[in-house]
């Protein structure tokens, strides 16, 4: 798949095209080989906001073809990306890049080379011990050396998006928390340790130097500060279970087909606390809203856990279910922690480090009205 020459990629919605395809090859691939990129979704267009998803995709292609001629035969302007990957659609990761290679049905992932050895061969052993429980894509090959790695792509449909709470999120998302929990290996650690490894990990006085960033940086170490000392007062909180989590799950990460389910982009994996992936497939919505129904997002959350609690099969995790105050404010510990490690350890430009540092803190705000309405609506308060 790779090999010396140099193929350019055109951005055009959202994602990038190779300009060195054949344009049929093109078309076919637009038609029939990217059902996870969405080009069905219902739009919010008044104009084709009640049209059926094949006409929407069919004027989508059409659009995207018409932009695609321009850029390859007129040279319109527009973002390219140069890759040493032969491919046909490319897009941005936070780690780097991603090239599919439609024809193959493989997908590369070029990691930033500012990823250390040791944080991709992480990535790599995370990869290798999560595929064997069939719920992630197949690894093909890696490359420690250039940093990428090769993965089977699958054709399948994205997930919906599903908040507002519905009947979708119970029938197949719920399911699929329940399953990754009942077959991942877990364990219990002490809280302090734990609560310590976090504190320790998410290091941002790399970044005081940054320009009228101090202020900013102390609001989230304060903020880490009081929600540890929380956790730890509160009663019976001696022990914390732990399993692997996706950390990033979301309804685009997860691909839904009759053949199954396959959850992408492991690239956040790590042993957290078992309620994790639940809040985060629900807390995730929430970012970046300004419309959001607090009182309505809690009475969802807890009828979610109280079904989630019910479907677990493992008997010695039942007693840690009741501390849901627990898990949920360790889960904004943990969240600091992935983002950090995720977004803001990686990246080397100063302003988009103080613009991370900012999304960051609007996300602790959402989770500072969490608590709030927790505290003045009695009849929802967790147990």
């Amino acid at each position: 798949m790779k090999n010396s020459n140099i193929r350019r990629f055109a951005k055009i919605k959202g994602f990038y095209i190779s300009l060195d395809k054949n344009i049929l090859v093109i078309v076919w691939i637009l038609l029939f080989k990217m059902k996870p990129f969405n080009l069905e979704v219902t739009s919010s267009s008044k104009i084709f906001k009640n049209a059926s998803p094949k006409i929407l995709m069919l004027l989508r292609v059409a659009d995207i073809i018409k932009k695609y001629f321009s850029c390859k035969y007129f040279n319109t302007p527009t973002d390219i990306i140069n890759s040493q990957f032969n491919g046909h659609i490319l897009i941005r990761t936070t780690n780097g890049v991603k090239v599919f290679n439609m024809v193959k049905d493989t997908v590369v992932t070029q990691y930033k080379h500012s990823i250390t050895g040791g944080d991709f061969k992480k990535i790599v052993n995370d990869l290798e011990s999560i595929e064997k429980y069939k719920i992630s894509p197949k690894i093909i090959k890696v490359n420690h050396t250039e940093k990428n790695i090769y993965e089977k792509y699958y054709n399948y449909k994205k997930a919906e998006r599903f908040y507002p709470v519905t009947t979708y999120y119970y029938y197949y998302i719920l399911p699929l928390l329940i399953r990754n929990i009942n077959i991942f290996p877990s364990k219990k650690i002490l809280l302090q340790d734990y609560l310590d490894g976090i504190k320790q990990n998410v290091n941002l006085s790399r970044f005081i130097k940054i320009e009228n960033e101090v202020k900013d940086l102390e609001f989230v170490n304060t903020y880490l500060e009081r929600r540890i000392n929380e956790i730890i007062s509160l009663k019976d909180a001696e022990f914390v279970f732990l399993s692997f989590s996706h950390g990033d799950l979301h309804a685009w990460n997860i691909l839904i087909d009759e053949k199954g389910i396959k959850i992408i982009d492991w690239d956040t994996l790590d042993e957290r606390s078992i309620y994790f992936d639940l809040f985060y497939s629900l807390f995730h919505n929430l970012f970046g809203n300004e419309k959001n129904n607090y009182r309505e997002f809690i009475s969802h959350l807890n009828n979610i856990i109280i079904s989630f609690n019910n479907k677990i099969s493992i008997q010695e995790f039942h007693p840690a279910f009741q501390k849901r105050e627990l898990y949920r404010k360790l889960f904004y510990l943990e969240y600091i922690k992935m983002y950090y490690f995720k977004k803001i350890k990686t990246e080397s430009n100063s302003v988009n480090v103080k613009k991370l540092i900012g999304n960051l803190i609007k996300d602790i705000m959402v989770f500072e009205e969490i608590e709030r309405t927790y505290s003045e609506t009695p009849q929802i308060k967790s147990s």
